[in-house]
């Protein structure tokens, strides 16, 4: 793996006329989200990524040669066997086929492949070149499950040899099996980092106990930053910001306690609230 280096910088950046200008950095080998409402900028904030139309505000500077997805319009009676023979690369053809589920379809013409299978083929120029940045545009969410599946792990496997990702997607999935995310509201970054870090300081730790004696778990647990609940049959406790190990061991010491289990915010669950 080559050594870490700075391939896309924002200073001040945004699309909108208000908000907080972005100033980070992307650097080789790493893999980005970019997620949002409906009409908050994904696709415009990867073409200014790529340079490929100017910012509101500020600006975004690509240190490599980038890649694009989709690129170039595919003509109809184009296969993707054929314009995988067409593109220059130096990775396994075959399986670049099999990581984007297009095997069984690779003598077919684009124009009568289905959604998904086009969608593929629209990754394939993309994933088979050696450009350093890969700005990919909402395919990745078009694929089916199976194909998706394969070709996050091909974009994992391939940032292991220093190329980076910026991704636009809707799934939240995608977004964690990335890593690290841009949310955007109205054209402006509100959310630049890891998602483990977002879903670690967006809000407090839920902890599920099953008890024999639930009065027993509520007097033993209020001196301490929980919120309890009863929800089927179990005690729901919510720990406040830093109370989530406190509240575990306080309960786990007293034999009322059949099980406990600390259940974390989904990704999905603190977009919703953003």
């Amino acid at each position: 793996m080559s050594e870490t280096r700075t391939l896309l910088a924002y200073d001040s950046f945004r699309l909108g006329p208000t908000g907080e200008g972005l100033t980070g950095e992307i650097h080789s080998s790493e893999t980005w989200a970019v997620m949002g409402r409906s009409g908050s900028g994904k696709s415009d904030f990867l073409k200014a990524s790529a340079g490929l139309i100017s910012a509101n505000h500020g600006k975004a500077v690509l240190a490599c040669h980038g890649a694009w997805a989709p690129g170039a319009r595919i003509k109809k009676r184009q296969t993707p066997s054929g314009l995988l023979t067409a593109t220059a690369t130096k990775r396994d053809k075959a399986e670049l086929l099999v990581g984007l589920g297009l095997v069984d379809d690779a003598n077919e013409h684009y124009g009568d492949l289905p959604s998904s299978h086009a969608a593929a083929c629209d990754l394939l120029t993309a994933l088979a070149g050696d450009e350093e940045m890969v700005f990919i545009d909402g395919l990745i969410d078009r694929l089916d499950p199976w194909a998706r599946k394969s070709v996050l792990a091909m974009v994992a496997q391939q940032s292991v040899e220093g190329r980076s990702f910026l991704v636009s997607t809707c799934m939240p999935e995608v977004a964690e099996a990335l890593g690290s995310i841009v949310i955007l509201s109205s054209g402006a970054a509100s959310y630049f980092g890891g998602v483990r870090d977002l879903i670690e300081h967006a809000g407090p730790a839920e902890l599920v106990v099953e008890a024999d004696d639930e009065s027993t778990v509520r007097e033993i647990c209020q001196p301490f930053g929980v919120t309890i609940r009863s929800e089927g049959g179990k005690l729901l406790l919510t720990a406040d910001e830093g109370q989530e190990a406190a509240a575990r061991l306080l309960v786990e010491g007293y034999g009322v306690i059949r099980a406990i289990t600390i259940r974390e915010r989904s990704l999905a669950e603190v977009l919703q609230d953003l």
